[in-house]
């Protein structure tokens, strides 16, 4: 299963009752900005052209009207502690650094961010409007190609997870595809090597860090 994160839920629920281009846009930069405030960008030269590269490479697999990506590696946070990579609305993919350290290898590592790719590529930030009560348009969520837990686990109304569930195996079956343009980079043992000498063990539980996950 893949995680499915749904950002500003009350916002977005609240924005069924009427759509326009300008709103959606205003959804789309309201969502990804939310999440960039859950996590921390790290400046990190070599892990930004590792990722630069990967995305480059499916690049030539993907349709023209695709806009070019761009990659960030962030810090996760008790507000935002998913491992996986997140592909946002507005098309970049936020890559935490667990992500890189805990892949077995970078095949797997490459299949997770393919998967963050196609959700932003066959458009599944978005569900499509209930014409019953809005005008046109959908609402943007934030897809993650992960590994560590499911979206039944995560607040999604279950209306929402058919689709969902529709949506996670479209997005696998398109990063199979683009994993036909991944070739093995020798970068990736030594950034994976670095980030884990960088990273520091997790800390064992404390009530308190417990109440704050809640």
């Amino acid at each position: 299963m893949r995680t499915v994160a749904l950002a500003l839920l009350p916002t977005l629920l609240a924005a069924q009752t009427t759509f326009s281009p300008d709103r959606e846009t205003a959804l789309i930069r309201a969502v990804s900005d939310e999440y960039r405030k859950r996590v921390t960008v790290v400046d990190h030269d070599a892990a930004r052209e590792y990722l630069s590269a990967l995305a480059a490479s499916f690049r030539p697999l993907l349709p023209d009207k695709v806009p070019a990506f761009t990659t960030a590696l962030t810090r996760p946070s008790i507000r935002q502690p998913s491992r996986a990579p997140a592909g946002l609305p507005d098309g970049d993919v936020m890559v935490p650094i667990p992500a890189i350290t805990a892949a077995t290898d970078e095949a797997e590592f490459a299949r997770h961010f393919a998967h963050a790719i196609a959700h932003i590529a066959l458009r599944h930030g978005f569900r499509t409007a209930d014409r019953t009560t809005t005008n046109s348009g959908g609402i943007p969520l934030i897809f993650f190609g992960g590994w560590l837990c499911s979206y039944e686990q995560q607040l999604v109304p279950i209306a929402w997870r058919a689709k969902m569930q529709e949506h996670e195996a479209e997005a696998d079956a398109y990063a199979a595809r683009l994993m036909e343009a991944f070739r093995p980079n020798p970068a990736f043992a030594a950034l994976q090597a670095e980030l884990r000498a960088l990273t520091p063990p997790p800390r064992p539980p404390t009530l308190r860090r417990a109440s704050e996950a809640r």
